[in-house]
């Protein structure tokens, strides 16, 4: 949503309206990421960085949705899943053309995502990672 009120707000050139929805989006994500109201202790980065990229360009939203199910149907991991999406998420970008600025966006997104997730990486590498459905 806030993707949308950003590229609404800046709506009479094509090329800010994209930057403001990505502006409006990245404070959504460090809001998700660090809320006020919880101690600043959150975890729907995830998400909402998916629900950026889906609002972005619906192609870069499904491919990295894509990637997040081939990991997961792979590892049942849904840690894994997670990072491995988001590290794809500015290659898939840049892939798909959006230019710098929006691939750059995309990728302090894919870093503050898989630093968020340091712990988690631990505990794959360890093999310590909960699976979802055994193990």
């Amino acid at each position: 949503m806030a993707f949308l009120i950003g590229r609404f707000l800046l709506r009479d050139s094509p090329s800010l309206a994209a930057l403001g929805g990505l502006a409006a989006g990245f404070g959504a994500i460090v809001g998700h990421n660090w809320p006020v109201y919880f101690q600043f202790r959150g975890g729907k980065g995830i998400w909402t960085s998916f629900a950026v990229a889906l609002a972005f360009d619906w192609r870069i939203g499904l491919a990295v949705l894509s990637a997040f199910a081939v990991v997961f149907a792979l590892s049942r991991m849904v840690s894994l899943a997670a990072i491995v999406a988001a590290a794809l998420l500015p290659v898939i970008a840049w892939l798909s053309g959006s230019g710098p600025v929006a691939t750059g966006v995309f990728f302090v997104l894919a870093a503050l995502a898989v630093a968020r997730h340091h712990s988690n990486i631990r505990r794959i590498l360890e093999g310590r990672e909960s699976r979802i459905g055994g193990e």
